[in-house]
């Protein structure tokens, strides 16, 4: 319920006057929550959509996997793989109407895996392994003017 801090009534209609909204917080509101531009008339809720092409790194990307498999003696196997990933990210920052984020995202992965055979039931594996994810993204910020 919307009340009037000076009389401590409620606003009529639950709805804050015209004449009682300062200019500068009417521009904040303009600029930080962007009118609906979807659905239809009166929707509360998932109402707007962005004007930015949103890809998620999962629909367009540059991938490139390698794999070496070595068979040292007849009871040691060395295998080998090393990932790389470059996924584009486009979206929309906090508010539409302060900018818009273009991101690439790295993503990177090695494993070396060493199997020894002692009898045809027992063999240990020893697997270090390496992984690595690095986003790197430039913010476009537009200036408030109120």
């Amino acid at each position: 319920m919307a009340v009037d801090p000076t009389t401590g009534t409620a606003f009529l209609g639950n709805v804050i006057p015209e004449s009682r909204i300062s200019d500068v917080s009417r521009k904040a509101q303009d600029v930080l929550f962007p009118q609906p531009n979807f659905g239809p008339p009166g929707l509360q809720s998932a109402n707007y959509r962005q004007q930015f092409p949103g890809t998620t790194g999962f629909t367009i990307f540059d991938m490139f996997d390698g794999r070496v498999d070595y068979n040292v003696t007849s009871r040691d196997v060395l295998f080998g793989r090393v990932s790389w990933r470059r996924m584009p990210l486009s979206g929309v920052a906090l508010s539409p109407t302060i900018g818009h984020y273009p991101q690439r995202r790295y993503g990177h992965s090695a494993i070396v895996s060493w199997t020894h055979t002692f009898s045809p039931a027992l063999f240990g594996t020893q697997p270090p392994r390496k992984s690595r994810f690095v986003a790197i993204g430039r913010q476009l910020s537009y200036p408030l003017e109120f």
